[in-house]
Parts: structure tokens; C-alpha cells; sequence
């Protein structure tokens, strides 16, 4: 690894966020609600005492006024990530690794075995309801503005859509339901928390490749757009698409190629979304090799549109019961095959490539998702506020919930909390 963790040495003014609060965040991830209940101090104590070992590899962090160290969310999960790969702390061998594929096997029957990855391809087709609750912080709402909660895209995938709006609370504006959102719009200018929320039910089903589906020609050309918000064909990533596709005999081995680049090569995790936008978009990983979903999807897709393969970016949840969240997903044409799905949340399960029965866990097929579209066309998950410049988001449990803060890095304010709950219903007949 050439990297380190002083590759955000340059955003020092981002060590914001208490470690009391990354400590509640590591435990939410990394450790079962079962195991949380049990002993919860004995968790947050094994996070404490790895910040000790982090921070004596490097990891740098501030003050905030009360005295409390604090730091940027991108590098403590950088830290934690090397000293893995060099063999100089277990953290992210004994703990991260481990709770991302338990959370993968929560899907499947208890007896799957969980020596390699479980096939997604085979799990049935399920009866799924999602709660799902945004409070808004008032202070980055506009005057009469348009707030807004994404609603289940009904496809292959997810079935039989019923939903049910929650009352708003704290406004009375307008409330209306489009097949994209649910939308209120403001009656004036907001001072208290304004809440929204429904409850989904539908029959989900693994995402596979469905070769009996046609791909319309305006659909094919706009998934070959050389510019497309973060997707961007530049003459770099035209290059380095030949290069990792150059004697590939088949479509789906030079797809293979581009998802292997990309999980050797980068690393998947939070940092500081004020440098999303960095141009041209070919450079950046080079530079530093870290990604969220949203940039490591938009790198994906521009590789496979600069190989002439149209591509795009889904947008959802994952539905695991442990820690559902937002996240993006790549879908691949292939003429003859249809949509080829891969995530490449997949590396992270197969421990950076060292674990190889893990590595395709989530290739060729992906397992259930609250579907909300493909970007950037689709509802995004802006929910109709004005984000910061630089913001993080963080996880915890909420009464056994997930519940996701975004948080202002300038003031550490929250500018708005998601709270989710996933109940796997009844297996459907085939």
C-alpha cells in the first residue's frame, strides 16, 4: 500500500466530529444488535482502545471546546483500513470484515454456510416492508420550499408496491405523491423540526441479468452519454478502458476486468464530499484511490461507456435488517444477457481481495434493494434542502433502527437524520 493516512493532511479543517460519536458509529457497524445488547460497554471499549493504536499509526484528529478529540470520518476509516492491509492492527480484520459479511448472510436461510459468498442469484422472492422516517433541521430549509422522500421504483425487482404516508409533523403545507417521491411543500418559512415518512411493503427479488428484456435505442444512447453528472468519458478513462479490456474474448470478462481494477486498486469508504467534484474524474483516483459509492459507481460506468458498453448507475437501499442504507450499484448492458448487475460493495466482504471466495459476492446479481432509479435522472436522495460544502454522514442504532445523521463538518449541525426500519416478511412462492 503507498498510501497513508496523511493523504487528507490537507482537510485538517474537517476533524470535526467527536470520537464519542465515531465510537457509537464503529459499534452500530461493526457489532450485532445481539452482541450490543449483550455487553455494550465491552464494544465501545474494543473501539476506544483501537483509536489509542490508531492514533499511534498516525491517525491525526483536533480539539473540539470542550476538549474532546476529534476527527475527519475519511481518515479514521483510512487508518483503520491500513493498519489491516499492513498487518500492524486487527481491527479491520476481526471486526470490519466479519460484520459486513454477516450482514450479507442475514438474507439467506441460517444454514448457509459462511465459509465463501452466498449466491444472491438464489435467494426467492420476498415480502419486505421498509419504515421509513426524515426529520429536517429547519435551519437549512428555504422559504416555502419543496422537502421530499424517495419512493420505491417498481421493477423486476420490487413487486406489488403498497405505501402509506405517515403525517408530517411541524408544517401544514401541501403534501403530494408522484411514482418518484413523496413531496410537502412548505406553507411558509420553518422554525421547528419537520418530519416525514411512509411505510413501503412490496415483494422484493434478487437483481439478475434477464435476457428476454430489450434495451430501447434512446435508453441505449442515453447509457452511453460521455458526460453525465460524475460520469465522465474523458480521453484518460477512454485509455484505460482499452487497456484493461485489450484480449478479453467476451463482454462479461472485460465488465470483469473494469469491477477487478476497480476493487484492487481503490478502496471503498466515507470522506469529505466537498471534493466529490474534483475534475478531470480519471485523475482523482489516481491520486488518492479512495471512493464512496456514489464516485466508485460513476468511475465504473464511465469505464464501461468508454468501452462502448451502455451502463448506469442504480440508486437505493440495501435492505439488510442489521444496517439498511443508501447506497449506488452499477447495471451493465450486455446484448443477449440484459442488465448485468455488480456491486462494488463486494470487496470490502472479501477483505481486499485476500479472501477470493468472497470476492463476486454481489457480481452478475445483487441481492434485495428498495430500488429508487438510475442517476441521475431518477430521485437521488436530495431531499430539498441546501447540503454544506462538506459533510459527512454517520450511522447508529435507534431503538433498533438505523438511523443516518448528515451532518454539517463546519458546526458538526445535523442537517437532516434519516431513521429505517427493514421486517423480512413471509418467502413467496416461486
Amino acid at each position: 500500500m503507498s498510501r497513508s493516512v496523511s493523504d487528507f493532511s490537507a482537510q485538517s479543517r474537517l476533524r470535526s466530529i467527536p470520537e464519542s460519536r465515531l465510537v457509537t458509529n464503529f459499534v452500530f457497524h461493526h457489532w450485532s444488535r445481539a452482541e450490543r445488547a449483550r455487553d455494550p460497554e465491552a464494544a465501545r471499549r474494543t473501539v476506544v482502545e483501537a483509536f489509542v493504536r490508531w492514533r499511534a499509526l498516525g491517525l491525526p484528529f483536533g480539539h473540539d471546546a470542550q476538549g474532546e478529540r476529534c476527527y475527519d470520518p475519511a481518515e479514521v476509516n483510512l487508518c483503520m483500513r491500513l493498519g489491516g492491509y499492513q498487518g500492524r492492527d486487527p481491527y479491520w480484520r476481526e471486526r470490519h470484515v466479519p460484520s459486513l459479511r454477516s450482514r450479507i448472510l442475514s438474507l439467506h436461510p441460517p444454514d448457509t454456510p459462511i465459509d465463501r459468498a452466498p449466491r444472491a442469484a438464489e435467494l426467492p422472492g420476498r415480502r419486505m416492508t421498509v419504515m421509513m422516517r426524515r426529520r429536517f433541521n429547519p435551519e437549512y430549509l428555504a422559504k416555502q420550499g419543496r422537502l421530499r422522500i424517495p419512493v420505491p421504483q417498481i421493477d423486476a425487482s420490487t413487486r406489488h408496491l403498497d405505501v402509506e404516508l405517515d403525517p408530517v409533523t411541524g408544517d401544514r403545507g401541501s403534501v403530494r405523491r408522484t411514482p418518484d417521491y413523496i413531496e410537502l411543500r412548505l406553507a411558509g418559512t420553518p422554525t421547528e423540526p419537520i418530519t416525514m415518512g411512509a411505510r413501503f411493503s412490496f415483494d422484493a427479488y434478487p437483481s439478475v441479468p434477464d435476457a428476454t428484456v430489450t434495451l430501447p435505442s434512446a435508453e441505449r444512447e442515453r447509457c452511453l452519454r460521455p458526460s453525465e453528472d460524475l460520469v465522465q468519458v474523458t480521453p484518460g478513462m477512454v485509455a484505460l478502458a482499452q487497456s484493461l479490456a485489450r484480449g478479453a474474448p467476451t463482454p462479461i470478462e472485460q465488465v470483469y476486468r473494469f469491477y477487478r481494477h476497480v476493487t484492487k486498486r481503490l478502496d471503498l469508504g466515507p470522506f469529505p464530499h466537498e471534493i466529490l467534484n474534483l475534475t478531470p474524474p480519471d485523475h482523482y483516483p489516481a491520486q488518492m484511490g479512495w471512493f464512496d459509492c456514489r464516485r466508485v459507481s460513476a468511475f465504473l460506468v464511465s469505464l464501461c461507456r468508454a468501452n462502448e458498453m451502455p451502463a448506469r448507475r442504480a440508486t437505493g437501499y440495501v435492505l439488510y435488517p442489521a444496517g439498511m442504507a443508501y447506497h449506488h450499484w452499477v447495471e451493465v448492458w450486455i446484448d443477449g444477457i440484459g442488465w448485468y448487475p455488480l456491486d462494488q460493495l463486494s470487496a470490502e466482504p472479501a477483505a481486499a481481495g485476500l479472501d477470493p471466495l468472497w470476492r463476486d459476492a454481489l457480481v452478475g446479481a445483487v441481492d434485495y434493494r428498495m430500488n429508487m432509479g438510475y442517476m441521475p435522472r431518477a430521485f437521488n436522495g436530495s431531499p430539498g434542502v441546501q447540503l454544506p460544502a462538506a459533510w459527512t454522514s454517520l450511522e447508529c442504532d435507534a431503538a433498533g433502527a438505523s438511523q443516518t445523521d448528515i451532518i454539517d463538518l463546519s458546526n458538526n449541525a445535523i442537517v437532516w437524520t434519516d431513521t429505517l426500519r427493514v421486517e423480512l416478511g413471509e418467502i413467496l412462492a416461486a
